[in-house]
């Protein structure tokens, strides 16, 4: 619910509410959304004139997604503009943590690094956000 508030979907909590369950109900109704569930609910719902999610949202959401994963350097503060695996991971488990059906996601370190590697065009490991925003968009085509 935090990450559809952070995208600013929905008006309020109860509105997130219901478009969690909404959400949810796509696979199995278990009280959590799994990677799947939620782009497929992205890629169904944010259409403009009925022609598929177009290009200028993904990358807008790409943008927000890939700024809260891109944590700040411990040492300098700054943010380095490339989304590690390990970063990607601690998101996952950070947004899944308060839930309390958290232990039901099962996503390892090992599973990002393999998304990762899929889609690192450069093969430095990680990715920067034209290649994350690519790996959003591939997803949904998929979809």
């Amino acid at each position: 619910k935090h990450l559809l508030q952070m995208l600013g979907v929905g008006e309020n909590d109860r509105d997130r509410d219901s478009i969690f369950e909404v959400l949810d109900a796509s696979n199995t109704v278990d009280g959590e959304i799994s990677f799947e569930e939620f782009f497929d609910w992205i890629a169904t719902n944010t259409h403009l004139d009925g022609e598929g999610l177009d290009e200028e949202s993904v990358e807008e959401m790409a943008k927000q997604l890939f700024d809260m994963i891109d944590q700040p350097d411990p040492d300098t503060g700054e943010k380095d503009g490339f989304i590690s695996p390990s970063e990607f991971y601690q998101c996952i488990v950070k947004l899944t943590s308060n839930s309390a059906h958290a232990s039901g996601f099962n996503i390892s370190l090992d599973d990002v690094e393999a998304l990762f590697r899929e889609n690192d065009e450069d093969g430095d490991g990680n990715l920067d956000e034209e290649e994350f925003t690519e790996l959003l968009k591939k997803y949904m085509d998929h979809h």
